[in-house]
């Protein structure tokens, strides 16, 4: 089985490796012609667009980047309720947790609706992560690569994030098989 999209062994914090540049740029572009509009039958898109006049925009994060911030407010004007309607409990598994600064994010962006989180990261947060799991209840973090943490999903997971971080995963593919096989 592959484990990874990138024949390079490419991520996002590595970069590619000395002498692969230009063949790495051409075999993405070819990649890239070869699946255009690929979409699976029973995929179900939608069209969700949040508004830049909010409020929130203001809000965010100054020191963040420009992506950053429009993901916050993605997360902040999500249906929620809707979201709860459809999932029942929200439990959160955040696989590229980084600080773990999105236990509290969420928390406040749902109004309360995120009941748990869990979060993961190849680097340990101590200081952060013991903060957070003290201030919020039923929050949680380990230490793992993404290809591992399959089997440390926990059972009562409704909801499956990973923000700005899976251009980060070596082993993108092996991280959604861990996640086919949880779900």
């Amino acid at each position: 089985m592959r484990t990874s999209t990138s024949a390079h062994r490419i991520s996002a914090d590595g970069g590619v490796p000395a002498g692969r540049g230009a063949s790495w740029l051409i075999l993405n572009q070819l990649r890239n012609l070869w699946r255009p509009g690929a979409s699976p039958p029973f995929l179900v898109r939608g069209t969700f667009v949040p508004s830049l006049t909010d409020l929130r925009w203001a809000d965010a994060e100054r020191l963040t980047s420009p992506a950053r911030r429009l993901g916050d407010l993605f997360w902040a004007q999500l249906p929620w309720m809707e979201i709860e309607r459809e999932l029942g409990a929200v439990n959160v598994f955040d696989t590229g947790c980084g600080s773990g600064v999105y236990a509290g994010l969420l928390r406040e962006y749902s109004h309360g609706i995120v009941r748990s989180y869990v979060g993961t990261d190849v680097a340990e947060s101590a200081d952060s992560w013991s903060a957070l799991s003290s201030k919020y209840p039923r929050t949680s973090f380990f230490c793992a690569r993404a290809s591992e943490v399959g089997d440390r999903i926990p059972t009562d997971t409704t909801l499956l994030i990973s923000f700005s971080a899976i251009e980060h995963f070596e082993d993108d593919l092996l991280y959604f098989h861990e996640l086919s096989r949880f779900v």
